[in-house]
């Protein structure tokens, strides 16, 4: 979360306006939206499990 304080566009563009952090040691993603003034984490998702379960999360963003 520290990396991506500091570089909030170090995600890749993913599903319109959201970000993708694809996590290097673990198999998780962080699914997130940034603005002038924060970034939103939507979801912490498992790369297999459940896919797509958060995607309501930003539909009113």
């Amino acid at each position: 979360m520290a990396l991506l304080l500091q570089h909030p566009l170090l995600g890749g563009r993913w599903l319109r306006d959201k970000r993708r952090l694809v996590m290097r040691r673990f198999p998780y993603s962080i699914i997130y939206v940034t603005t002038d003034q924060e970034i939103l984490v939507l979801a912490v998702a498992h790369q297999s499990r459940r896919p797509g379960y958060w995607r309501e999360r930003g539909r009113s963003l």
